[in-house]
Formats: C-alpha cells, structure tokens, sequence
C-alpha cells in the first residue's frame, strides 16, 4: 500500500513538472499594435497586446509585464527609448509637449519574464490642430458609401448600402443623386458603386454589376457605365468577363481611368476608355496585385488637373512595391511619388496641383494626409478618436484648392456614414 501511495505521489509530482513546463513553453506574447491620435501637442497611444478572439492555437497569448517606449524625432533613423512602463492594464501611453508640425515616430517592444520579448511596428503622427470638418448629411436619414459632388456644387451622387425594394426582399448598394437645394434623392441605378462626376456636370460614370451572371463561384463581372444627366440615359461602356472599378473622368472629360482585371483574372492593372465607349487602352502591364470589391491593390486612379497624367496607389504583398505612383500619358512611363513602409493610396491632387491628399496608415488606422509637392512635407488631416474616415469605398475630393470632401464615421456613435467637408488651412 506505501509503495502504491509513493509511486502515486511521484506520478502527480512528474506531472505537475510536465504540466508547468508546458505552460512555460505554450505561453507567447501577441506583437503589440498601435494607434494614434492626435492634437496639437500631444498623442495617445493606444497599445493592442492582448489577443481577444476565439482561434484555436497549440500555444497561449499572454499578457506582457512592462512596456519600453521608444521615439523618433523628425525622421525614422534617431530612435531612443523614452519610457519603460509597468502594464497597469490601461494599454494607453500618452506622449505630451509635443510640437506641431513636427513628425514624431513611436514603436513599442512588449516583455515578460521567460518569453521573447516582441516588437510593434512603427507608427507616424504629426500633431496639429485637431480638424473641424462639416458634417453635410445626418447617416440616420441615409448612410453613404461614397459621393462626388456636382461642380456646380448643387448636387451629389452617392451609394447607399442599405438600399432595398419589394418590401425589403431585394437589396444591394445603390446609386442616387442628391439636390442639396431641394433635400430630395433620386435613384439613378440599383447595384452600383463607385461614382464620379465629369468637370462640365453633364456626365456621371459609376460600375455596375446590375443583371450580371456568375461565371464561377464568387465571382460576378462588374462594368464601367455612363449617365447622362440631363437626359438620365444610361449608356454601358465595356462588358465581358472582367471587373472594373474606381473609375475618374479626365478634366477635359474625354476619357476615363478605371482599375481592372480584364486578361488577368484578380490582378488588377490601370486601363483608360474614352467617354463615348471607344479606345479602351491598358496603361500599366504588370502591376499584378489583386485588389477587393472595393478599394484595391491598384487603386482609385485619378487624374492630374492639367489631364497629363494618372495618379494611382499600389498596396502589394512586397512593401517594397507599394507607394503613390503617377503615370505619365505621354510615353505611360511610371514615377513613384511617395514610397514608405505604410500603406498609402487614393492620392488625389488640389486643383492648383500645389498638394496631395492621399489615405494612409501611417498613425495606425487609415486617416486623410497631405502631401506638400513642392517640397515633400506631409501634414495629418484626420486622427482623432472616434471618427473613422471610409477608406474602403469612400472617395476623397477636392471641392476647391482648400477644401476636401470625403466620407466618415460621425463621432456621435453612429455605425452609419456621412459625408464630410474640410477647410485646410
């Protein structure tokens, strides 16, 4: 009986060796994410280092002990550590007396006791003057995705989500035409996306998978269409087997650039077609990243003001490769514009040609930069808590030379979109 009790004792004891060396060695720490807002001399960083979803792993997430914080001012290459934080579980840093204007570059490495310590990615932030934008719709009347205005600023076409008919037994984002004189909305086509206006007003191009087959499972051709405004006729301008997104009228309103996948199914490339259906040319041969429904591997092309060339971002699966690019329509010979370790797309040039508004996740979320072309610096536009900007399908646009317009979540909590305008000063 002793020797049954002993060898028992020495069974439980073996185990709970195996067991606390198991622990040990399945116990790992999440790399750590950050994100950024910011005011006009300080930021809070928020630090994401615990792992809240329900994936089955052989190894556990486990929360860090103390957090090093370590900053760069004004470039990427000047990085020291300014804080070694106890994790008191707040998971907020916030970085005071700070200068506006001036770049400032975090990073944060998690540790443990008896793990590997990890390490976040950079993050950028350029406090400034936290932005006013204008609310111009209330999303609880109609969510929308995304909108151009009318140049004569009267008017706006945008696509609501949350559109049905047949007492709600059909749905699928639609697109409308809003007169901001008469509050009233028209629809123009069910099953569209992706509006845009021409310079004169007379012409409306959006795509459209209305009355389109599957060819394969998931996969449902989308084509480039065009209304005429005055007159409300739709006229299709490429068909087939591709699918076609982000279109943008030329300032002299002849052609059209668009993204798409015709030849290459999935990877996408920059076409131009002019405005009444002929020529279709494609632009870039190679880019061959594949892009979603909605935003884009190669996305949201858009023209310069003086019509010569073709603004366009690449976001690939080589950061190598991905930055802001114009392509010239001279000789289609490509430049990079803007090239870093962030993802950065949808540039968008001011009429005056002077700056470039362009989405970026430089700060940790997607938020509105700007982009000096004389000299190069850039300027955070948005960035502060609670107000997302609609990066996926939403459309950034120059009203005039100091105005932008796009498309965001309100700060008051609701999940529905609005539209917004910004004064840059």
């Amino acid at each position: 009986m002793k020797s049954l009790a002993f060898s028992s004792l020495i069974a439980v004891l073996l185990l709970s060796a195996c067991q606390k060396e198991k622990n040990l060695r399945d116990q790992r720490l999440l790399p750590p994410s950050l994100v950024a807002y910011r005011t006009t001399d300080q930021a809070v960083i928020k630090i994401y280092a615990i792992n809240g979803d329900d994936v089955w792993r052989p190894f556990d997430y486990v929360a860090p002990d103390r957090f090093k914080i370590y900053r760069s001012v004004g470039d990427l290459n000047d990085f020291k550590q300014i804080e070694n934080i106890p994790n008191d579980e707040t998971y907020t840093y916030t970085a005071t007396e700070l200068e506006a204007g001036t770049p400032y570059y975090f990073y944060v490495k998690s540790e443990k006791i008896g793990l590997e310590s990890v390490v976040s990615d950079t993050i950028m932030l350029v406090p400034s003057e936290v932005e006013q934008p204008i609310r111009l719709t209330n999303p609880q009347s109609f969510p929308i995705q995304s909108a151009t205005i009318s140049p004569d600023g009267e008017r706006f076409a945008y696509t609501d989500p949350t559109y049905t008919w047949d007492n709600g037994m059909y749905g699928a984002t639609s697109l409308f035409i809003y007169d901001l004189l008469a509050q009233t909305s028209s629809l123009v086509q069910r099953s569209a996306v992706f509006p845009d206006w021409s310079a004169d007003g007379e012409k409306l191009a959006f795509c459209t998978d209305l009355n389109e087959v599957a060819i394969e499972q998931g996969y449902i051709p989308q084509h480039l269409s065009l209304l005429d405004v005055p007159s409300g006729n739709i006229t299709p301008l490429t068909s087939g087997a591709e699918f076609v997104v982000n279109p943008d009228i030329s300032p002299d309103g002849e052609w059209i650039a668009f993204a798409s996948d015709e030849g290459h199914r999935g990877e996408f490339e920059i076409w131009k077609i002019r405005i009444d259906g002929s020529d279709k040319t494609e632009l870039t041969n190679g880019l061959g990243h594949s892009v979603t429904a909605a935003s884009s591997g190669v996305g949201k092309p858009s023209w310069s003001p003086d019509g010569t060339h073709i603004y366009f971002g690449v976001s690939a699966n080589d950061p190598s490769q991905d930055g802001i690019f114009k392509l010239a329509l001279a000789d289609n010979s490509i430049e990079p514009v803007l090239q870093s370790q962030w993802q950065e797309l949808n540039p968008v040039l001011s009429p005056d040609e002077r700056r470039m508004a362009f989405f970026s996740d430089r700060s940790g979320l997607i938020e509105i930069w700007l982009m000096d072309l004389q000299n190069g610096k850039l300027r955070q536009l948005t960035g502060t808590e609670n107000n997302a900007v609609e990066d996926t399908w939403g459309k950034l646009e120059w009203l005039d030379d100091d105005t932008l317009l796009y498309i965001a979540y309100p700060n008051d909590g609701s999940a529905k979109q609005a539209y917004f305008k910004l004064d840059i000063p």
